[in-house]
């Protein structure tokens, strides 16, 4: 009986002079290989940066709270370098005395 094209059968087996591979154990049980050493860390940090940078987290607090201040001073900082430049012109008298 023909097969029809593309269809999901097995394969043949193969002819009968040739002995079958042995399967191993592991083949036999279905048990996965074990994960590396480098995959389980970047597992646990993976899930462990997902628990903690969450909205509530501590971690999270302390960081947007890290961020939020390196900001402010950097608009500050751009602030007060613009108000020097452009309407501080007695900074320029007292620096040309020294």
């Amino acid at each position: 009986k023909a097969q029809a094209r593309g269809s999901l059968a097995s394969p043949p087996p193969p002819p009968a002079g040739r002995p079958q591979p042995a399967m191993s154990a592991k083949q036999i049980e279905g048990s996965a290989a074990k994960p590396s050493f480098f995959s389980r860390v970047g597992a646990s940090i993976a899930t462990t940066a997902r628990s903690n940078l969450r909205p509530g987290a501590g971690l999270y607090s302390l960081l947007f709270g890290a961020v939020a201040g390196v900001t402010i001073s950097g608009v500050v900082y751009a602030g007060r370098t613009l108000q020097v430049l452009l309407f501080d012109h007695d900074y320029y008298k007292l620096q040309s005395r020294k």
